[in-house]
């Protein structure tokens, strides 16, 4: 996976490691985000240090810690540079993501979903949006846009062109920023 991030978790130095990893990353093909935490024979927590508490604590800071990391693992697929900005919590439940995405003439972000409200701000260029039930659309620096929840969604630049743009994500804490749709 490109960008993604693996923690151990703590284990004893006299001990092999039987719980694995936390994974949060991104699959290449897509560039979207998913966030997954893998552990790996739970059912040995006796021979790790902290046991149950330290996988209640790990699972709780994996779950505040999701949405910025992987923002932070989206891949930088084909010249297509993301920066994210800020993760808050609120209102309760919910994260709002604010991140900038640039990409270069002849590309697009991929097909693709969030499983809340996209807000979208257009800072230079121009961006075709192709979302799912809608017709294709072109917006301009200084226009902006909002892609529905749950909603398959694509954008690519127009000819020539690029595009740079500001979103913001209102998503479910727990859920990934994107999920790849067919």
């Amino acid at each position: 996976m490109v960008g993604a991030a693996a923690w151990p978790l703590a284990v004893s130095a006299q001990h092999k490691p039987v719980i694995g990893f936390l994974n949060i990353g991104a699959p290449e093909m897509f560039g979207v985000l998913s966030a997954t935490a893998v552990f790996v024979f739970a059912a040995h927590l006796d021979r790790v240090e902290g046991g149950p508490t330290l996988l209640k604590k790990s699972l709780i800071a994996a779950a505040v810690a999701a949405p910025a990391i992987a923002v932070t693992a989206f891949a930088q697929q084909s010249g297509i540079k993301r920066t994210p900005l800020q993760t808050v919590d609120f209102p309760a439940g919910y994260n709002v993501v604010t991140a900038i995405a640039e990409v270069p003439p002849g590309y697009c972000t991929g097909r693709h979903t969030h499983p809340g409200v996209e807000s979208t701000y257009v800072m230079e260029g121009a961006i075709l949006v192709k979302i799912e039930g809608q017709p294709d659309k072109v917006f301009k620096a200084g226009e902006s846009f909002q892609v529905p929840a749950n909603a398959p969604h694509d954008g690519c630049t127009v000819p020539g062109a690029m595009f740079k743009v500001l979103g913001t994500y209102i998503v479910e804490k727990g859920k990934p920023l994107a999920s790849p749709a067919p």
